[in-house]
């Protein structure tokens, strides 16, 4: 989702550290944001910005969810694996030892191999 920066605040903490808020909106106008910052740039005001503000996985699943393909997904750092596409068991191994690697969990704003993730749903649909 894209924002657009509105203003600018700065206040001392207890640490005597000024530390900034940027208040920012989405281009719609629908959204408002607070982001905290030790950054002492107040002159960004009217940038856009690209602010990913969840994990790629937690939108992947969200999304599926509402089109009615239910996903499960499990975790032994950094690989994430696929276990299953609306109940169905995945056996197959695929970028990792154990499992069906879709992504490393050491980027949570992209997801590493998104088209073997949809391709394997469409096997299993």
């Amino acid at each position: 989702m894209k924002f657009k920066l509105v203003a600018y605040t700065e206040y001392e903490s207890s640490f005597n550290i000024n530390i900034g808020e940027y208040h920012i909106q989405s281009l719609c106008g629908r959204h408002r944001k607070i982001i905290g910052s030790y950054d002492y740039n107040k002159n960004i005001r009217g940038n856009i910005l690209s602010l990913h503000n969840e994990c790629v996985l937690t939108r992947v699943v969200r999304r599926l969810n509402k089109i009615g393909i239910d996903i499960e997904l499990s975790c032994n750092f950094p690989w994430v694996y696929l276990d299953s596409v609306n109940s169905v068991k995945i056996t197959e191994k695929k970028n990792a030892s154990h499992g069906y690697c879709i992504t490393y969990n050491t980027d949570r704003r992209n997801l590493r191999f998104r088209k073997d993730l949809f391709k394997k749903i469409r096997e299993e649909l």
